[in-house]
């Protein structure tokens, strides 16, 4: 979930066990700029109390990993990043494999 920084907080304060299904593994934040990731189940419920909390905060809660996620699809221009990746790290030693398409 991305809601501005001050409001952050208040969406942390309301456990996340809150939530109808299970936490799937663990969640994170980084304050300073108003982001929180969290594993949810597959349910639906789940995202769409999230996504209502968020909104009420004047933020969104997209989906990154998983059916519909942001980061599901490889990008059109593959090769080019490839290209872009291997000469700002050419000993690939920089977050291997963790950008679209293996990179």
């Amino acid at each position: 979930a991305a809601v501005p920084p001050s409001r952050l907080a208040e969406l942390l304060t309301r456990p996340f066990h809150e939530l109808p299904g299970p936490l799937l593994g663990s969640w994170g934040a980084l304050l300073g700029v108003g982001i929180a990731w969290v594993g949810l189940s597959s349910s639906d419920g789940d995202l769409e109390a999230l996504r209502t909390r968020a909104r009420a905060l004047g933020g969104i809660a997209p989906v990154v990993k998983g059916p519909g996620g942001l980061g599901n699809d490889v990008p059109p221009g593959l090769d080019v990043h490839r290209r872009l990746k291997a000469s700002f790290d050419p000993a690939g030693v920089l977050a291997p494999g963790r950008f679209w398409g293996g990179i």
